[in-house]
């Protein structure tokens, strides 16, 4: 099954930014992954101006809304069609839903007023969908439906595909107010001194979650928040508290304000900070004496939603309700077979995910795929470093398929090669393994063949590598920076930079053991040995080990990395020397 180009024709609904994009396939764990709008709410300009009383309009194009009867809206009214042609609405309510009739310019936009904005996470189904954000603001679990795809949570009109459903508000102008309350006021407390030695109230958490997480899916931007609460002194002596707000990102302080309180005496304790910071925790530390706590309030100023009528190239109404951009946090593709690790099991592990890309997204069998040189690399990869290796990415892009499933090898220090009508994939160790065979002058193909030996090239060296692992998804660059480097090469070669990437890598752990396998097979000039032998004589594969007799390189090792049909009789073989 190749990768889902997104199109008119099977979204018909879809954001026309979105057309042409391929739809996510993911494996592994991956976060802030964008998703497409396949249910996308369709956008318009007036043609001329219109007055508060018009019941009949025309526009640039009506082809994309809905059947009537719909809603749409045009600055902050609301406007009820009930007729419609391709350039045309003709209208029963002017006002609607306790909106305020108004008169209207040529150019502004006009927008569907949906309901429900669907966005496509995955082509497929996946284990579950762990969180999203629109632009880069966290929402509450109670603030979309999420849909794995899976039977029995599916969405109805999207069967078998992962995605989620946000729903809009009764009225879309501002989704929120540009300013929010929310209290939490315990009940008051007394401690004796001893008692408040390592006493925290933490008014950010409540039964395990944020008190304050409401606030993060609120639209517009937070410009101030202010925390607040009312503090008395219930001690005999003076007392003193630290107030304190807390970046929960970074641990970093972000104000800190101290109180000194009398006997019987009391403070409004209150602190500003003009940030965007969402996840921030309000503590109160009392450092001598005894208190009681009540009255603690946040209060969030948001700057204003954008006026709609300023975005003359919006391509949906979901950019104007929702956001430009919504993204998840997921655990990706799950094995519903059994020939990938395990029913129910994410896949993850390289021997898995690539076995499971060839067969899903190549046109190939299972039984195209050599199980035994799979299994043995999966042994090998499980016990590379600990908690094995295991790949986390996301295809979102046209790629050539055979190019990148080899690259998915590389990426797990590994080959993958197509022979004899299978496919082999096989792990490569740090020291060479015993030789399958040697091979003699005599065992070569005619009288005057020989062995042709070749250095590796002073510019294919590599000891000084950076590896871009763990991609941002929301970017277009890398999360992870790892370097290594070897010494000693760099004294006898020079220094020979080089970068890698690792796009299906986000453990550094396994980052840094490949790269120590590359930096191995490179910080020297190796061989490459080159020879022809008679086809019915010879029974290695690619990945084998042999060593030869030779008067030159008697008894050194090589691995063979390519195996070329010459002609009826003879094959080509090209070998690495096994570094160390």
């Amino acid at each position: 099954m190749s990768l889902l180009t997104l199109t008119e024709t099977d979204f018909p609904y879809i954001d026309p930014a979105d057309v042409g994009n391929i739809a996510n396939v993911g494996y592994g764990t991956v976060e802030k992954v964008p998703c497409r709008c396949i249910k996308a709410g369709a956008v318009t300009t007036l043609t001329a101006d219109i007055t508060a009383t018009q019941t009949s309009f025309n526009v640039k194009d009506a082809s994309k809304f809905p059947a009537v009867p719909f809603i749409i809206q045009n600055g902050d009214e609301r406007i009820n069609v009930t007729a419609k042609s391709n350039s045309s609405f003709t209208v029963v309510t002017r006002a609607y839903d306790g909106t305020t009739a108004a008169a209207h310019k040529k150019d502004e936009i006009v927008f569907e007023a949906a309901t429900e904005y669907v966005y496509l996470v995955s082509s497929g189904k996946l284990k579950q969908i762990k969180s999203v954000e629109v632009d880069d603001v966290i929402l509450q679990s109670t603030e979309y439906v999420a849909y794995s795809g899976q039977a029995g949570d599916a969405h109805a009109d999207y069967p078998g595909k992962a995605v989620i459903a946000l729903t809009a508000e009764t009225y879309i102008g501002k989704q929120k107010g540009n300013v929010s309350y929310q209290s939490y006021t315990p009940a008051p407390s007394r401690y004796s001194d001893v008692d408040m030695i390592n006493a925290v109230i933490n008014i950010d958490m409540l039964g395990k979650q944020s008190v304050w997480l409401s606030y993060a899916a609120e639209k517009g931007k937070i410009k101030t928040q202010r925390f607040t609460a009312s503090v008395s002194n219930t001690g005999a002596a003076w007392g003193k508290i630290i107030a304190s707000v807390t970046n929960l990102k970074t641990g970093a302080a972000m104000a800190v304000k101290e109180y000194i309180i009398d006997v019987s005496g009391s403070a409004s304790v209150e602190i500003e900070i003009t940030s965007d910071v969402w996840a921030v925790s309000f503590y109160i530390v009392p450092s001598v004496g005894s208190f009681s706590v009540s009255g603690m309030q946040r209060t969030v100023e948001r700057s204003p939603i954008e006026n709609t009528n300023s975005r003359q190239n919006v391509s949906s109404s979901a950019r104007i309700v929702i956001g430009d951009r919504v993204t998840v946090d997921a655990d990706w593709v799950i094995d519903e077979t059994g020939d990938y690790g395990g029913i129910g099991n994410l896949i993850e592990r390289p021997d898995w995910v690539i076995k499971h890309f060839i067969s899903n997204h190549m046109d190939f069998m299972l039984t195209d795929i050599d199980s035994s040189s799979f299994t043995a690399a999966g042994v090998l990869y499980a016990a590379a470093i600990t908690g094995g290796y295991k790949f986390s990415f996301v295809i979102n892009d046209k790629i050539e398929y055979n190019k990148f499933a080899k690259n998915l090898a590389f990426q797990c220090r590994s080959t993958l090669q197509f022979r004899r009508d299978k496919w082999y994939l096989d792990y490569l160790p740090d020291v060479a393994p015993t030789p399958v065979r040697t091979i003699s002058k005599s065992s070569l193909a005619g009288k005057y063949s020989k062995f042709t030996f070749n250095k590796m090239r002073l510019v294919d060296i590599a000891n000084d590598l950076t590896a871009k692992f763990k991609r941002d998804y929301s970017s277009s660059g890398n999360l992870g920076t790892l370097n290594k480097s070897d010494a000693a090469s760099k004294t006898k070669y020079g220094t020979y930079k080089k970068d890698v990437y690792f796009n299906a890598i986000r453990i550094q752990a396994m980052a840094d053991d490949v790269m120590d396998f590359i930096l191995l097979q490179r910080k020297a000039q190796l061989l490459n040995i080159n020879f022809k032998v008679f086809w019915e004589n010879f029974s290695l594969d690619a990945g084998d080990t042999f060593d030869i007799n030779s008067p030159l390189y008697n008894g050194k090792k090589f691995y063979i990395e390519n195996i070329r049909r010459v002609d009826k009789k003879k094959v080509n073989i090209i070998g690495l020397e096994w570094p160390g």
